[in-house]
Parts: structure tokens; C-alpha cells; sequence
């Protein structure tokens, strides 16, 4: 391969995909790929979320509708109840969450494994908060002592 050839394919790429610029896989990466010939592009590492991306979007309009009425913005247990409570008594979410669970989450797996009972209820935590705020990176949180992150 000639020298910056690999520079370019990250570049070009960069802009095919609209991936932000501190997106940099390995050389070996683009190696493997163009050896392989897969042409496609995945900069999120780790499963998609369990939730439907327009519960999401409802997250983020109701935390942002609350903080510009309280001049707050609400804690990760707020938004973790928050989604809770919009899946609760939804059947077919809870359903399609409860399988994703069963799938990626070793400790609700390995207990469904003991017990053979599978969850009767999807009831999201810290793993999919860390998710989501990695998803909406613009969506400021106040954590602890008034510091927005």
C-alpha cells in the first residue's frame, strides 16, 4: 500500500459514513476489511439499545421539558424511571427488551438459566443509561453537586 493511502481510506470514510473525527480504527482494521471486502461501517462498538429510538427521543423532550421548568436537569435514577415507567405495561416492548436482555446480559441470562423462569418484567439500569448518554452526547446531565457533564 503506498504511503497516506491509509490515511485517505479513514478520511474518505469518515465523510461516506459522517462519523466524527475522533472515529480511528486500527490499520489492521482497514486491512482485515479491505481483505475481507466489508464495505460497511459500525463506529458504536456493543449491541444497539433495547429501547425503541422513539421512547429515547421521549426521554430526552420530557428531561429537557423538566429541566426548563425547574431549572434542573434530571439524575440518572430519574431518567432510569423515567423509561422504566414509559415501557411498563407495554407488552411487545417489554417483550422485545426482556429477549435483548436474555441474549446480552450474562447475570439475567445466567439466572434464567438456574431457574428457567424467564423475567416477567424489563426493568432498564446504569448499563443502559451509560448507553443512552452515549447516544446523546448534547443531552446535558447534572450528576452530583450541581457539575454538568
Amino acid at each position: 500500500m503506498k504511503a497516506g493511502t491509509m490515511q485517505l481510506l479513514k478520511v474518505q470514510a469518515r465523510q461516506k459514513f459522517q462519523l466524527p473525527t475522533t472515529w480511528n480504527p486500527s490499520d489492521e482494521t482497514i486491512r482485515t476489511r479491505l481483505k475481507k471486502r466489508i464495505h460497511t461501517v459500525n463506529p458504536r462498538k456493543g449491541p444497539k439499545s433495547p429501547v425503541d429510538p422513539s421512547v429515547e427521543r421521549t426521554v430526552v423532550e420530557m428531561a429537557t421539558a423538566f429541566q426548563k421548568r425547574t431549572g434542573r436537569s434530571m439524575s440518572q435514577s430519574g431518567i432510569i424511571q423515567l423509561v422504566n415507567d414509559l415501557i411498563k405495561g407495554k407488552p411487545i416492548l417489554e417483550q422485545e427488551i426482556i429477549d435483548w436482555q436474555l441474549l446480552y446480559c450474562p447475570h439475567i441470562r445466567k439466572r434464567f438459566e438456574t431457574t428457567k423462569e424467564r423475567p416477567t418484567s424489563a426493568n432498564l439500569g446504569p448499563g443502559w443509561y451509560k448507553g443512552f448518554r452515549e447516544r446523546n452526547p448534547d443531552f446535558a446531565m447534572v450528576v452530583r453537586n450541581g457539575t454538568t457533564i
